[in-house]
């Protein structure tokens, strides 16, 4: 791809390079190309370069930004329109294209998993997964998606956990959904607002399921919802 030499950053981009080269950027957030700091134009040379796929939210206003090995994660909705846009309706959308287009298997694996792995490499994932896609009723999918993306996002902000098991199954005609970490713990009477647990538990509730918490200071937590099937 023949760039500028102030986008040379882009250059060998792919097609993702090639569509934010030719992209308005000077009417969002980010402002015009000119003025992006090294320290994001670095990230988007190493992010197009890769084959892995990789999304990228940039600044207070989570500005959108993916490469080409990100495509088929978004299956046939690329190219999307977020590209360039606050990614607070985007989050909400590429939860739920990685659910349609792949499903709660691949989606726990590679969204969850996988990438929580990379970004928090000092806490070492343990994934069990006994059940199947087909086993899954669809109108679970997304509250157990919900309810380990955001136990997972507590271990990290507030554990000091250097292990986690996340762990679905189906079992005596129930789905199970369990995960535990190592962390410090915390007394669950005087849980603090800003930690979640009351959505996850509603959103377990609303979906038809029971949810359990357990935790004490010094010997981790433990998370485990059920739902009927």
């Amino acid at each position: 791809m023949s760039v500028p030499d102030k986008l040379d950053f882009l250059a060998g981009g792919g097609e993702m390079g090639e569509r934010i080269c030719a992209f308005d950027w000077a009417g969002t957030p980010v402002g015009p190309v000119e003025g992006w700091s090294p320290a994001l134009k670095m990230l988007l040379r190493i992010m197009l370069a890769s084959r892995f796929p990789h999304i990228l939210w940039w600044g207070s206003h989570y500005i959108q930004f993916y490469n080409d090995a990100y495509r088929p994660v978004l299956g046939v909705k690329h190219p999307h329109p977020g590209l360039g846009r606050p990614g607070g309706s985007w989050v909400i959308y590429a939860r739920r294209s990685i659910l349609d287009d792949l499903g709660i298997i691949p989606a726990m694996n590679w969204w969850l998993c996988r990438e929580y792995q990379k970004t928090y490499s000092h806490i070492t994932v343990e994934e069990q997964i006994g059940v199947s896609e087909q086993e899954v009723p669809d109108a679970l999918k997304t509250p157990i998606f919900r309810i380990s993306q955001e136990a997972m996002n507590n271990i990290s902000k507030y554990s000091k956990a250097s292990h986690l098991n996340l762990s679905l199954r189906k079992e005596d005609a129930k789905i199970l959904l369990t995960i535990q970490d190592n962390g410090q713990g915390f007394d669950p009477s005087t849980v603090r607002k800003g930690m979640g647990l009351s959505t996850m538990r509603e959103r377990a509730q609303l979906s038809g399921g029971t949810f359990h918490l357990e935790s004490a200071t010094g010997k981790g937590t433990i998370i485990r919802v059920s739902w009927p099937v």
